[in-house]
């Protein structure tokens, strides 16, 4: 059984740029695992498109904590 992104288990569709930092960081965590057990290339690529996408928004998230 594969189970949901954070984003979809918990709220259906939720966008990168409205999750807080500790949902990214789950979402992050998520795709993370799917990077390691995608069974081809290209189920390996689009996790790790998710992954890249989250610590982007994790970036964009820390700096205005700062701010």
């Amino acid at each position: 059984m594969t189970s949901l992104p954070p984003s979809l288990a918990v709220v259906p569709n939720i966008p990168l740029d409205e999750q807080t930092l500790d949902q990214l960081r789950d979402e992050e965590a998520y795709w993370d695992a799917r990077v390691k057990d995608a069974p081809g290339f290209a189920s390996a690529k689009a996790a790790d498109d998710f992954r890249r996408a989250c610590r982007d928004w994790i970036a964009i998230r820390e700096r205005e904590r700062e701010a």
